[in-house]
C-alpha cells in the first residue's frame, strides 16, 4: 500500500493569483512552490500494484486524479484535483511530493524537504527533475555554503551524477568528473556567492595579535614602528606619492623633499637669474 495526502491552496486571498497557475507560470514569476501556503484536505492509500510499462507512482498518481475527479470520497471536502493542488505519496518510508501541472505531476522535493538537511550520510533523497533516488558521494565547501555531490540509489556509477545545495535543491546535472574548478567556478557564478569573510577575519585578528605581541614586547614603541595592516599601507603609498618629489622614493616613508614647499627649488631659481 502507498499512503497519499492532498494538500490544496489555503482560502485566502493573497493566494488567488496561484490559484490553478501551473509550474510554468510559477517559475517564471519567480514564485516557490511553499507548503506553508497549502492545507491537507484529505489522506488516504491505495494499492501500489502497476500495470506493465509503468511506474508504481506515475500510476497512482494518475488514479488519485481519476478519483478525486470523476469519484470523490464521501468524506472529501475540497474541490476536484487540479493543477496547483500537491499530492504528497508515502511508500515504505520514503516521501515525495508532486505538484499537479497542466500536464501530468511535476515533482517538488522542496515541498516536503526542511532547510539544511543534506549531509554525507543523506541517501533517498528526491532531486527535482530527475528520477528516482539519490545518495550523497562527497561534499564542497564554496565560499562558505556546503554543496553536495549525489549519485542515484538505482543506477551507481552507470547514470550522471548531480550536485545540490544543503536544500536538496539542484545547481548542477550530468556531472561526470566530481568537484572540479570549472564545476566550482559555474557553482560560484550561478549561486552569486560573494566571498567567504572568514579569511578577511582571520587576517586581522592575526594583524591585531602581532600588534598587540609587539607592544608588549617594546611599550614605547612609537605607533609608526607598528605594524599596519593592509589597508593602512595602502593609505600611506597614496599619500607618499602625493608628496615624494622622487616617486623612487616610495618607501613608507616620508622624509624627501614635499612638492607641495619650494624648498631648495627656491635656490635653484635664484641661480638661475
Amino acid at each position: 500500500m502507498i499512503n497519499y495526502d492532498i494538500y490544496q491552496l489555503k482560502e485566502d486571498p493573497t493566494l488567488h493569483s496561484i490559484r490553478f497557475a501551473n509550474t510554468k507560470f510559477m517559475n517564471t514569476h519567480n514564485i516557490p512552490i511553499d507548503a506553508g501556503n497549502y492545507d491537507k484536505v484529505y489522506s488516504g492509500a491505495v494499492d501500489n500494484e502497476s500495470s506493465a510499462g509503468k511506474k508504481p507512482t506515475d500510476e497512482v498518481l494518475e488514479s488519485l486524479y481519476e478519483k478525486f475527479n470523476m469519484r470523490h470520497p464521501a468524506d472529501f471536502r475540497g474541490h476536484s484535483l487540479s493543477v496547483s493542488d500537491v499530492v504528497v505519496l508515502h511508500d515504505n518510508g520514503v516521501v515525495t511530493a508532486h505538484f499537479c501541472d497542466s500536464y501530468g505531476f511535476a515533482q517538488i522535493p522542496e515541498f516536503i524537504q526542511p532547510d539544511a538537511f543534506i549531509n554525507l550520510d543523506s541517501s533517498g533523497i528526491a532531486v527535482s527533475g530527475h528520477y528516482g533516488t539519490w545518495h550523497t558521494l562527497e561534499s564542497h565547501n564554496i565560499q562558505g555554503r556546503e554543496f553536495y555531490l549525489m549519485e542515484s540509489d538505482e543506477f551507481g556509477r552507470d547514470a550522471a551524477n548531480v550536485i545540490v545545495d544543503g536544500t536538496g535543491k539542484l545547481v548542477a546535472e550530468d556531472v561526470l568528473t566530481g568537484f572540479t574548478p570549472e564545476i566550482v567556478q559555474m557553482i560560484t557564478e550561478e549561486q552569486q556567492l560573494a566571498p567567504h569573510l572568514t579569511n578577511l577575519l582571520q587576517d586581522e585578528e592575526t594583524h591585531r595579535r602581532q600588534t598587540s605581541e609587539l607592544t608588549a614586547q617594546n611599550p614605547a614603541a612609537e605607533p609608526g614602528n607598528q605594524l599596519e595592516t593592509p589597508a593602512e599601507k595602502n593609505y600611506l603609498k597614496a599619500a607618499e606619492e602625493y608628496q615624494e618629489e622622487n616617486y623612487n622614493c616610495i618607501d613608507g616613508n616620508m622624509f624627501t623633499q614635499n612638492k607641495l614647499t619650494p624648498g631648495d627649488d627656491t635656490l635653484v631659481v635664484d641661480f638661475l637669474k
